[in-house]
């Protein structure tokens, strides 16, 4: 599209021939600098550019990565399909904390059980 091979593109964004092109087979992770850097090249806007990607583009920022949030992580959806893949992932956590809250009762029920044969015994140690 930008008629640039992928030495040019490596050398533009000073980065080796190899990350460009990891970056192009969607096999690398670029940074939200670099993925700038590529739209410059293309005359987009960066959200332009990720709306044309053919799979948009997801981003996972780290807690560390992000102000007062520790051992979190931030999704970024963009692009074609990316209200879908945000869809599911959105799914994928709900279905996690359901099992979790189940397991939760579960636990719970368990307490109560051996409360009352903890109970039993001591009443059985009394008489």
């Amino acid at each position: 599209m930008s008629g640039k091979t992928q030495d040019e593109m490596a050398e533009v964004m000073h980065m080796s021939k190899s990350g460009y092109t990891h970056i192009e087979h969607d096999k690398g992770y670029p940074s939200l600098d670099k993925i700038e850097q590529i739209a410059k090249v293309f005359n987009m806007s960066t959200i332009e550019f990720l709306d044309f990607c053919e799979n948009g583009a997801t981003f996972f920022l780290s807690g560390d990565q992000v102000e007062n949030q520790n051992s979190t992580y931030n999704y970024y959806v963009m692009g074609k399909n990316g209200h879908e893949l945000l869809l599911a992932e959105m799914e994928k956590q709900r279905l996690e904390i359901q099992y979790k809250d189940e397991l939760l009762k579960e636990k719970d029920k368990q307490i109560k059980l051996l409360e009352k044969l903890v109970g039993s015994l001591a009443d059985i140690e009394e008489k």
